[in-house]
């Protein structure tokens, strides 16, 4: 099977998913070749970061990568046009940007496609499906794994951009799986939100932005949450 994935928002947390499906499948594709699939995944990133520190902000290329050692083919996105987008609330524009995408994917002969972003999610649950090809979707992905954990966890924490924790489509899946959602208040969504842009998607974050992120972490402790779906990309 060939899985086309929709990324590069941003490319580290993007490239963390490729990691994980590399390592994933090591044992059966060999040492030999997973190492290879690594060094295209850390070349990726490094072009990346060298595109941001040429053009700035939340930048990113777009181009398409191809990983043929785990049969992958990804479809990498400006971030910065994507998260204007989402900022200024046109989704219709991110909607048609995310199905070009998935649109050249299709030429690859894909048999099912991943969005490795969770905002984008809001929009895309049925993509995969007007495009005949199989979607994964990391909302119901992750509500499943919720559920499948033998301690018994029914109420989560979620951290992410403020639209990935206040559109509610996270929420709503969850609670098909009879699951409850806390998020942080405002200010705390800002704050996070803002950490994303300004440190995580560039591979970076501090120790003061590490603690408050624990301290809000230790809040949803105390609303009940066992466990923290940690959505740290846009």
């Amino acid at each position: 099977f060939r899985s086309g994935i929709i990324g590069g928002m941003g490319p580290g947390s993007t490239a963390d998913y490729l990691y994980f499906i590399i390592n994933e499948l090591e044992e059966e594709i060999g040492r030999k070749d997973a190492n290879k699939a690594r060094k295209t995944v850390a070349d990726y990133v490094q072009d990346c970061k060298n595109y941001n520190e040429k053009h700035g902000d939340s930048s990113s290329p777009e181009l398409i990568l191809e990983i043929p050692q785990i049969s992958t083919t990804l479809k990498s996105l400006n971030l910065e046009t994507i998260a204007s987008l989402i900022e200024k609330g046109n989704w219709d524009c991110v909607t048609k940007m995310l199905k070009s995408g998935t649109g050249d994917l299709m030429k690859y002969n894909i048999d099912f496609l991943a969005m490795a972003c969770n905002t984008t999610h809001y929009v895309t649950d049925k993509l995969g499906v007007d495009l005949g090809v199989d979607f994964i979707s990391l909302t119901e992905e992750t509500a499943k794994k919720i559920n499948e954990d033998e301690d018994d966890i029914w109420c989560v924490g979620l951290l992410g951009t403020k639209s990935t924790m206040e559109l509610g489509f996270f929420q709503d899946t969850f609670k098909k799986g009879y699951i409850t959602t806390v998020i942080p208040d405002a200010a705390q969504r800002v704050y996070v939100h803002d950490k994303i842009f300004e440190e995580l998607i560039h591979g970076k974050i501090n120790q003061d932005t590490k603690k408050r992120f624990k301290t809000i972490i230790s809040e949803f402790e105390d609303q009940g949450a066992k466990g923290v779906d940690r959505k740290s990309v846009v």
